[in-house]
């Protein structure tokens, strides 16, 4: 199961006017979360495992219509936890080896947080929360409205379609808190359901149990969350008996997405880094680093000595550029099996991703790792000059704001 949002508050006395709740909508503005989910796993009432997913989405507003509703596109991510031997930190990795799996969604909004259904669409969230009532809130007003989750049970249990259960959402506004600089408005939510869904079908829970309890942080001027912290509960029961219990608890921030000045951070990268050990240059996702040459001992993810000193020099000139998220891919030459160099690839970009934390270039959630094997030569295999260039490692910056607006440059 994969759900998404430990935050310090400073509460002020409430205040005492009554304030107007709405979603805002703006054609083109364009945000993102990232949200670390720890849950605890049971199958028939016994613990089989712990897990940390990554989930990870941006949002960009399309079009806003004369009732202040607005269409937005979404892109998700859910990454699982990868940790290398001998290492304490904690990566996510980005391709199907680490379990990442991404959705593409569009849907629609009304100013007071209602969701147009799409059965087809699966993206794992939860929907209409927090709904607003019409009328305006003071500080100790509660209200109740529906809301419903969707999970994508396709894999886990082989299944063909998504699995939707609704929920009644109790809310009370507890008022004005500052946080990061920000007067926030601060809302209890407590989820519950008991549900069983209307046509039983093979493979799929036939009761759903669930209890989520949420504080939700809204920004009021851009008429949107800021902040989500939530623990959850959520029973799943199966007409054969079986029970699978997920319990945990998990933060989420939303934060504006940075467009990026995409030839200026090249030009001002390039008078940084030494060119003859990193080629710098745009691709779709964003500005890919590709240290050209950083050796490692053979089929091993362990740097040579001195070979961190490439590492120290990105490393600096990342901390310069916060904001952007990054993406370490690892590339082999053609030796060894395809799941052998896969995997070796995904370790390299490991290696790297962590000494980029250690280096507090990034924080472990702002970078995704990948492997790639050899599925993308920069050269011919049948050299040795061929194979040197083949095994290396990219470092991409990730420019959201312009790939998902399609004007990525290729």
């Amino acid at each position: 199961m994969k759900r998404g949002f430990v935050v310090f508050l400073i509460f002020f006395p409430a205040l005492l006017f009554a304030k107007e709740f709405r979603y805002r909508f703006e054609a083109g503005s364009h945000y993102k979360a990232r949200s670390v989910v720890r849950e605890q796993v049971f199958l028939n009432n016994r613990h089989i495992s712990d897990s940390e997913i990554l989930n990870r989405f941006s949002v960009r507003v399309t079009e806003v219509f004369p009732d202040g509703s607005g269409e937005s596109e979404a892109r998700y991510e859910v990454a699982e936890t990868v940790r290398l031997p001998g290492s304490p930190v904690t990566l996510y990795a980005a391709d199907e080896s680490g379990g990442s799996k991404s959705y593409v969604s569009r849907f629609k909004q009304d100013r007071f947080g209602r969701f147009s259904e799409d059965e087809d669409d699966l993206m794992p969230v939860v929907r209409n929360v927090p709904l607003f009532p019409e009328r305006d809130l003071r500080p100790g007003d509660q209200w109740s409205a529906p809301g419903y989750e969707i999970h994508d049970f396709r894999e886990a249990f082989g299944l063909s379609e998504g699995f939707r259960f609704d929920t009644q959402v109790t809310y009370l506004y507890k008022g004005e808190t500052e946080r990061g600089g920000l007067v926030l408005d601060e809302i209890e939510a407590v989820s519950f359901a008991s549900y069983v869904p209307p046509v039983l079908r093979s493979g799929l829970p036939n009761r759903v149990v669930s209890q989520v309890r949420q504080t939700l942080l809204w920004d009021n001027n851009a008429g949107r969350l800021a902040v989500c912290e939530e623990s959850f509960d959520i029973l799943f029961l199966f007409p054969d008996g079986e029970t699978w219990n997920f319990k945990g608890g998990a933060v989420s921030e939303i934060i504006e997405v940075l467009p990026m000045e995409r030839q200026a951070l090249v030009r001002d990268l390039k008078s940084k880094l030494d060119p003859s050990g990193v080629d710098i240059r745009e691709k779709a996702e964003g500005i890919a680093l590709t240290l050209k040459d950083l050796r490692f001992y053979p089929d091993s993810d362990r740097l040579l000595p001195g070979e961190e000193a490439k590492i120290d020099e990105i490393a600096e000139a990342l901390k310069q550029i916060p904001g952007f998220d990054i993406k370490v891919v690892g590339h082999t030459a053609e030796a060894g099996t395809e799941e052998m160099r896969r995997e070796l690839s995904l370790a390299r970009a490991g290696r790297v991703a962590e000494a980029l934390i250690g280096r507090r270039a990034r924080a472990a959630e702002e970078i995704l790792i990948e492997g790639k094997g050899s599925d993308e030569p920069a050269a011919s295999n049948a050299t040795e000059e061929g194979r040197r260039l083949n095994r290396r490692v990219e470092i991409i910056i990730v420019d959201e704001y312009n790939q998902k607006n399609g004007n990525g440059n290729n």
